[in-house]
């Protein structure tokens, strides 16, 4: 038989749709080939091809031509360090799959501008597009997908160098529908920003990552893109308090929902505060390694909008701590996250812990100096003794005692269905064997690296009403193999179990355990 009857419109057949992936030594033309062979009837959806170039044979533009010529219902392809996939490739999926709607290329140095023009010609259902690291990638892609690409409704663009502010300006000018916009490692200049802002009148997610060429004014036109509900901006050095503030004499962002910023050395109080203060309907969040934000600036930033945050995240803000005695007006969260924030302890937490009333989910993780019993009764008399909270994790709090997790399993003994409390050693076997007893609709315990042996698992699968899903026992090496044997009373609610670096478990036991619970997903 020869190649050309494999075209598509030799053959009429009902199909549905299939998604398969080549990874490694099985993405190669000649895997490809069989594998069309075998989903053909029912019609190839999705592929993802993720190159390995240590291997010989290797995806090139003949096994796309194979694709194009007998997958004319591929809507998703997705292309992974394929070095000897070019334009030509490109070119017969362009001729052959003309429904294509998703198309992500990664670490690509062959596909240029050429073939990206033809893809936009020809495929003109296109709605997401993201290209990482493809170094031939220029302007003219952008402006073909501008002019043909109308139903484009998200692109992501990271580390292509030759992609500037014309192809920016084209995509955000000329496509109605586009709501989404990544741009990371990337060189533009205040031209493009100004063009998001002023032109993006259907965005509404935007994320911004160590992006070099703007000044701070550049980031002061973005609040003009009135509909933006979403904006991440990390590693951006240009980003300073006046891009705020500049922005909030403009009306700064009317619909934003999702705030984050990421090592933003530029961003102090004065423009956390700025922010929240334009951002009415703000109620998600999140500051990382912000050094320069202080508890101060945090707490105006909730006070702004205390009608409607609903979650907040804090990850190594090292100059939020010590709280002001000043009141002020607090959030009702219903999630929160502390995480590595060296400087936060008992004082904050009784703050914190007001607007935590309602929570459903709470972490505090890595705060290895800040949680201790202390602190931890601060916090649970804040929220009233009691609450509804379903997911709690301590992992790391090494000075929290038996007492924090009595305390815990008390207060939320009704709610809880996720507990960690991985690296907390300083809780014992004993206060651990209690939570079966008091938690009768926990799920997913984590006690990896805790002081686990035997008795407390036997404590927990005699207990009648726990009905844990997936139990984590990671590094404890207190656990033997006739603590394991009393797992078997649980029933068949455990579906996953985490026995890695148990030393005091032989290999007799990890069989006798696979036999005892052979539906569990065993981990060791």
């Amino acid at each position: 038989m020869r190649f050309s009857d494999f075209h598509h419109e030799s053959i009429q057949v009902e199909c549905s749709e299939v998604s398969r992936s080549l990874e490694g030594e099985m993405a190669n033309d000649v895997r490809l080939a069989a594998m069309v062979v075998g989903v053909y009837p029912h019609s190839l959806t999705e592929l993802t091809i993720l190159q390995a170039l240590s291997y010989n044979e290797v995806v090139t533009d003949l096994g796309l031509k194979i694709i194009g010529f007998t997958c004319p219902t591929l809507k998703c392809i997705i292309l992974s360090n394929c070095a000897y996939v070019g334009d030509a490739g490109l070119a017969c999926i362009a001729g052959g799959c003309k429904n294509l709607e998703k198309l992500n290329i990664y670490s690509s140095s062959r596909i240029t501008d050429d073939g990206l023009t033809i893809i936009a010609k020809n495929c003109l259902r296109l709605s997401v597009v993201n290209f990482e690291s493809c170094t031939s990638i220029g302007n003219q892609s952008l402006e073909a997908i501008a002019e043909y690409s109308s139903q484009l409704e998200s692109i992501s663009l990271t580390k292509c160098p030759l992609i500037g502010d014309p192809g920016i300006v084209s995509i955000v000018s000329k496509l109605p529908k586009l709501t989404r916009i990544s741009l990371a490692s990337m060189e533009i200049t205040d031209k493009a920003l100004k063009a998001i802002g002023e032109q993006g009148r259907s965005l509404e997610v935007l994320s911004l990552d160590s992006i070099k060429g703007t000044t701070e004014i550049g980031y002061s036109f973005i609040s003009g893109a009135q509909k933006l509900k979403v904006l991440t901006v990390s590693s951006c050095s240009s980003l300073t308090d006046t891009s705020f503030i500049s922005s909030s004499s403009n009306g700064g962002f009317p619909s934003l929902k999702r705030a984050e910023f990421r090592s933003n050395n530029g961003l102090t109080d004065k423009g956390l505060i700025k922010l929240t203060e334009g951002s009415h309907m703000l109620e998600n969040l999140k500051l990382e390694k912000c050094h320069k934000i202080t508890t101060f600036g945090l707490m105006q930033a909730l006070s702004n909008c205390s009608n409607t945050l609903k979650k907040l995240s804090l990850v190594q803000c090292d100059q939020i701590g010590q709280p002001p005695v000043i009141p002020s007006p607090q959030p009702v969260l219903f999630s929160m996250k502390l995480k590595k924030c060296k400087s936060i302890g008992e004082p904050f937490l009784a703050w914190i812990g007001e607007s935590c009333k309602e929570a459903k989910k709470i972490a505090m993780v890595g705060m290895s100096n800040g949680i201790t019993d202390t602190a931890m009764y601060a916090f649970l008399k804040a929220m009233g003794g009691g609450g509804s909270v379903k997911s709690l994790d301590l992992s790391g709090s090494w000075r929290i005692s038996d007492w924090s997790v009595a305390a815990v399993t008390a207060a939320f003994s009704r709610t809880l269905e996720r507990l960690s409390l991985v690296g907390c050693k300083g809780v014992s076997e004993e206060a651990l064997g209690v939570i079966g007893e008091r938690c009768g609709k926990l799920e997913d315990l984590d006690l990896s690296l805790c002081a686990v042996g035997d008795e407390a698992l036997r404590r927990m699968a005699s207990s009648s009403a726990l009905r844990l899903k997936t139990l984590a026992l990671a590094g404890c090496g207190g656990v033997t193999d006739e603590g394991l044997a009393a797992l078997e009373l649980m029933g068949m609610s455990l579906n996953g179990l985490n026995l890695i670096r148990c030393s005091g478990i032989s290999a007799r036991g990890i069989e006798s355990i696979r036999e005892m619970l052979w539906w569990c997903d065993l981990v060791f």
